[in-house]
């Protein structure tokens, strides 16, 4: 048996070293720099947001400028190019107006080895306590309404800022699985535990969508009709794993709002149906 599973490794490996020598072979200038920074994106602990992270790991030995030369070089002229750069989380005020200006409250950089959900909760803490302290909210007023785009944790952050009068807003991709209300409980003679989450909410099937606690219509100047769609008591499933793992209680329900918002009738340059999430902290 032993023997069988050493040479069964070793076929694996010769494997590998075929796989990595034809692919070492494909690539043509920048070829090391290309080899490295394929060996760092598979060996990265975590999801990648910039191509710097990549040139910080011990995979890629060469600098971060040889890096982006690999990314560079053999694209196409129609194709833009890769800029080096940090990435930035930025606070605005926004406007009920349509406008381009927008005041920026507060801007940090986030470092390769950040945790984006953290850092961002940490700075709209700072900048609500501020507005607070200028006056800007006081008891009985509304909550700060915080929006954000896709890619943000709105669940995570509503737990994180759990102490401090924000409603979060942010957008939903549309292959996302939410859950229901759990039904009420029915006396079982079978005996079982109740269920802790109600059916299944998919945003992309809709004969799995229960009819919806709020519709709304209005005529918008630019594209025409807009409806909106509202569910509420929607929450995701929590698992306590990954960034929930200091959470208390791991079945813990952040109940929310589903809003799906599309355009009805309107120009071809009408944007799509977009869901977006909102909780209340």
């Amino acid at each position: 048996m032993s023997v069988l599973a050493r040479a069964g490794e070793r076929d694996a490996f010769a494997e590998l070293s075929r796989f990595r020598t034809a692919f070492y072979g494909s690539l043509t200038a920048r070829a090391d720099a290309f080899f490295e920074l394929t060996d760092a994106l598979l060996c990265a602990d975590g999801p990648t947001r910039t191509p710097v992270e990549l040139s910080l790991l011990a995979e890629h030995r060469r600098g971060y400028g040889s890096l982006y030369g690999a990314l560079n070089h053999g694209r196409s002229k129609a194709a833009a190019q890769i800029i080096p750069g940090w990435p930035f989380s930025f606070v605005a005020a926004l406007t009920p107006d349509r406008t381009s200006w927008t005041a920026v409250l507060d801007a940090v950089r986030l470092g390769p080895e950040d945790d984006a959900i953290a850092v961002t909760a940490h700075q709209l803490r700072q900048v609500v306590e501020r507005l607070i302290r200028a006056g800007q909210w006081s008891d009985g007023d509304r909550d700060v309404l915080v929006v954000m785009d896709a890619g943000y944790d709105v669940t995570r952050l509503a737990w994180l800022l759990s102490d401090l009068p924000v409603e979060l807003v942010g957008r939903l991709r549309s292959d996302r699985v939410l859950r229901l209300p759990k039904p009420p409980r029915v006396y079982d003679p079978k005996g079982g535990r109740p269920p802790e989450h109600g059916p299944e909410f998919r945003l992309a099937k809709p004969e799995t969508w229960p009819e919806p606690a709020v519709v709304t219509m209005n005529d918008t100047p630019r594209y025409g009709k807009a409806e909106a769609r509202a569910w509420d008591r929607v929450h995701p499933r929590l698992t306590h794993r990954s960034a929930w793992k200091k959470c208390l209680k791991p079945s813990a329900q952040f109940l929310g709002w589903a809003l799906r918002s599309v355009v009805i009738g309107g120009s071809g340059g009408a944007p799509p149906g977009c869901w977006t999430t909102a909780c209340r902290s």
